[in-house]
């Protein structure tokens, strides 16, 4: 959360008027919801996903709301929200669910609300041989169970065919590793690298076997592809889309 804040805050939209009603779709720990919370006292964040956060909401303008995205419709009713925000799902859903939650979510809009969806491919930009072992092996592993490893590609179409207009994607480098010269962009770089390695531990189960590596070879192997990306400089690439109900 705080790599993405850095880099470009909590919303890359211009509202015309201070949103009333905010959704913060699949939000995890609730760090966006509370940003948002603090940012617009007068509004209602509701903070959805599959497991509640423990305890009460830390601002009395959040609620709390048990939601399952890969089973629309949502229990909003039309046109509730002003803006709709969604980030880092790519992991957990598969791209016969996108197009679905994204109409549903055109739904839940008032006329002239707006939409974001923050997501990364799950494949990394090849930057030598680890790199590209490493794509290869993930292709083959996700797309055996409904994943798609460049599904940002088809997430512009999606917002057309749900009847979006002002679709608009925006490209951010978040770079790997502390190689930047400016001081902000090494700590990016950093958290960054830390946060690529805690996600190549939690894919270890599937990738090591997928490799035919064993734990340590596996480790090792990770280790040297992250190696390689900051070697050559390498970043990976944020997608922002942004799209308006009509």
């Amino acid at each position: 959360h705080y790599v993405f804040k850095q880099v470009f805050g909590n919303t890359c939209v211009t509202f015309e008027e201070t949103p009333k009603m905010i959704l913060d779709s699949a939000s995890g720990a609730g760090f966006w919801s509370l940003d948002m919370a603090q940012e617009c006292p007068d509004a209602k964040v509701i903070s959805l996903d599959m497991s509640l956060a423990e305890g009460s909401p830390p601002r009395p303008n959040i609620v709390y709301k048990a939601g399952n995205i890969m089973s629309p419709p949502l229990s909003f009713a039309p046109n509730t929200f002003d803006f709709v925000y969604q980030r880092d799902v790519g992991t957990v859903l598969p791209l016969l669910y996108w197009q679905p939650l994204i109409a549903d979510f055109y739904r839940i809009l008032k006329p002239k609300g707006f939409v974001q969806l923050v997501e990364y491919d799950l494949a990394i930009p090849n930057y030598g041989p680890y790199t590209q072992a490493v794509n290869r092996s993930i292709g083959e592993a996700i797309r055996t169970t409904g994943y798609d490893p460049y599904f940002t590609s088809s997430l512009g179409t999606m917002l057309h065919l749900a009847g979006f207009t002002n679709v608009k994607r925006h490209v951010v480098q978040i770079p790997v590793g502390e190689w930047p010269e400016d001081e902000v962009g090494r700590q990016q770089g950093f958290l960054n690298r830390e946060l690529l390695k805690a996600l190549f531990r939690s894919l270890r189960p599937r990738l090591s076997e997928r490799l035919g590596l064993k734990p340590d070879s596996y480790e090792e192997s990770c280790a040297a592809m992250i190696r390689e990306i900051e070697e050559n400089n390498g970043s990976c690439e944020v997608k922002i889309f942004t799209a308006q109900k009509a």
